[in-house]
């Protein structure tokens, strides 16, 4: 299996962000400019994966001033890279990233009926909290989880 490096996202990689987000969602889509807004003035990161330098996947994560809660908002794996595990460890760099920011949670919403995605999450530690009826563009349904952070790692 090829190696997975994660970096930061910068504006120089909006065209990549594009790309993927384009080609993982058919609703609930970002724009251009909302996408140009979350690298550049949004309080939020965004982790990329790449394989032998190219944007494969990508997480953003909303960071709002402490105490509050952050928020992982969109996990995004081009679809030739899927079931690799390269969505798993961009989660487990946001969560160490977070944590050393000094959050103690963070929330995601994901679609109800998207049972990988929900079992990769509480492969996380990530606990269903509420249901979200019609939560989507499309009708469907989500979930809110929340995950927990320990306060002495």
């Amino acid at each position: 299996m090829d190696k997975v490096d994660i970096a930061y996202a910068t504006i120089d990689d909006l065209n990549d962000l594009i790309h993927i987000e384009d080609s993982s969602f058919k609703t609930d889509k970002l724009s251009r400019r909302q996408m140009r807004y979350m690298l550049s003035k949004a309080k939020a990161f965004i982790l990329l994966a790449q394989i032998k330098s190219v944007t494969v996947a990508y997480c953003i994560c909303f960071i709002p001033a402490l105490p509050r809660t952050a928020r992982l908002y969109s996990l995004a794996v081009l679809k030739e890279y899927r079931n690799r595990g390269i969505a798993d460890q961009l989660i487990k760099n946001v969560l160490k990233k977070l944590q050393s920011l000094g959050y103690t949670s963070c929330n995601l919403e994901v679609r109800n009926k998207d049972a990988s995605a929900k079992s990769l999450y509480i492969k996380n530690d990530f606990k269903e909290v509420q249901f979200l009826p019609a939560y989507y563009e499309d009708g469907e349904d989500g979930v809110r989880m929340k995950r927990l952070f320990d306060k002495d790692k």
